[in-house]
């Protein structure tokens, strides 16, 4: 049992915080403010096992892809997206917070950082593992270390060695999936790109602009000095044909090089994009690689997007449609993002140390696969159902079950919490 101590169950503590995360309102899901209509032991007991209690977060995770796994087991394509997920933070004490690059701000700001996992399958999703991303600062610090509780043998790893360690692990733990997909921050990442070769894995992921490709096949020479030519003799390997950045490359393309094929069908329509395919080298930490270069043209009102995408497969095997289909499924890790931060409230901790993030974590994690397990069960009676509708019948149920707490006790509660409050910041001046 996950929620099991040496002495004793935790299971109501689990389920009592997992349905506070559900039932709260937006921007008061944190655990002062989801205790409000709790009793005093009932907020402490909820304190203790989201920070303190040694209950694993990763056998909880481990078991929810799993459970994730047997909801897609039947499914014809099943994928598995990464993508790292940012929170803004204030001060320096929560475990991982830096002056690092923001994706939901659009810009470098503290906050933290973390790799996630979604598996996808048609139109449905979850996420089925995470990790937190310690920046050197973190790793060096080792009072800063000590105080956040992180383990003494987590060491470096950049999110594209993370993100290759969560796919190892899902591999590893018998989750079934067909491609691996994710952005240019991973798929530029020639190290990521070996490492998927290596565990025989098809993956479909972006790259920058500036990608170098080679349309014929090349082998690493040492150049000849140029006759009459000063300076050093070249003695690094280079390749011996000419390389051409992808944007430029598509430049070269004429109207009859594109093929128009539509990707995924939504509530706001069908996703319809130009696809162009072509077998291509390219080099990999000094080895020559064919690789399938697919470029996919979008719309987004008045503008155009264009993706750059490498795939370690073969034309012969899958069509360019099908491969720029794998790649836009990129969207459900998003969409993964927006329903567990609204509906669960991922991203509403105020917690600092590395077992709180990780509880809260895994809680939220476990949430989502839920919600998902619902709406599959119930997508024939209720097609349209959203996890907002799923959520919103969980309060109704939950409501009708909890008295609210007298309002004189939830003031005292208050005034007891501010109380203690003013007494630390005392005790830290003197």
């Amino acid at each position: 049992m996950i929620f099991k101590t040496k002495t004793k169950s935790l299971l109501t503590q689990a389920e009592l915080y997992t349905e506070l995360l559900v039932v709260s309102e937006r921007g008061s899901r944190n655990i002062e403010a989801m205790s409000a209509n709790l009793s005093s032991n009932d907020y402490h007991r909820i304190q203790h096992f989201i920070s303190e209690s040694p209950w694993s977060a990763r056998e909880l995770i481990n078991s929810v892809a799993l459970d994730v796994n047997e909801l897609f087991k039947t499914n014809k394509s099943v994928g598995l997206l990464i993508d790292e997920s940012s929170e803004e933070k204030k001060g320096d004490c929560s475990v991982g917070v830096a002056h690092q690059y923001c994706g939901n701000l659009g810009k470098l700001a503290n906050c933290q950082v973390a790799v996630f996992a979604t598996l996808c399958s048609e139109e449905h999703f979850s996420i089925i593992d995470a990790e937190l991303y310690l920046p050197e600062s973190w790793i060096n610090d080792t009072e800063r270390r000590e105080k956040a509780g992180v383990p003494e043998n987590i060491e470096y790893k950049k999110k594209a060695e993370i993100a290759l360690e969560i796919i190892k692990r899902i591999k590893d733990a018998g989750v079934r999936f067909d491609y691996v997909a994710a952005d240019s921050l991973y798929g530029h990442d020639s190290d990521f790109r070996a490492g998927l070769d290596e565990l025989e894995i098809l993956y479909i992921v972006d790259t920058h602009k500036d990608t170098k490709i080679y349309k014929e096949e090349f082998k690493l020479e040492v150049p000849l000095k140029k006759p009459g030519t000063r300076g050093k003799t070249p003695s690094i390997e280079r390749p011996n044909k000419q390389s051409l950045r992808v944007d430029k490359y598509v430049e070269e393309l004429t109207a009859s090089d594109w093929e128009k094929v539509t990707l995924r069908n939504g509530s706001k329509g069908a996703l319809i994009s130009q696809v162009h395919g072509k077998e291509i080298y390219i080099e990999e930490n000094g080895v020559c690689k064919k690789r399938i270069l697919v470029i996919r043209k979008t719309k987004e009102h008045k503008s155009e997007r264009i993706h750059y995408i490498i795939s370690n497969q073969s034309l012969d095997k899958f069509t360019v449609a099908k491969l720029a289909e794998y790649q836009c499924t990129r969207f459900y890790i998003e969409q993964s993002f927006r329903e567990v931060k609204q509906n669960i409230g991922m991203c509403e901790y105020q917690v600092r140390g590395w077992l709180a993030w990780n509880h809260h974590i895994a809680l939220s994690i476990m949430a989502l696969a839920f919600f998902t397990m619902e709406k599959i069960n119930n997508k024939t009676k209720m097609p349209l159902l959203s996890y907002r509708d799923i959520r919103d019948m969980i309060i109704a149920n939950y409501l009708e079950e909890i008295e609210p707490l007298p309002v004189e006790e939830k003031i005292a509660r208050r005034h007891q919490k501010r109380q203690k409050d003013i007494n630390r910041h005392y005790e830290n001046q003197e």
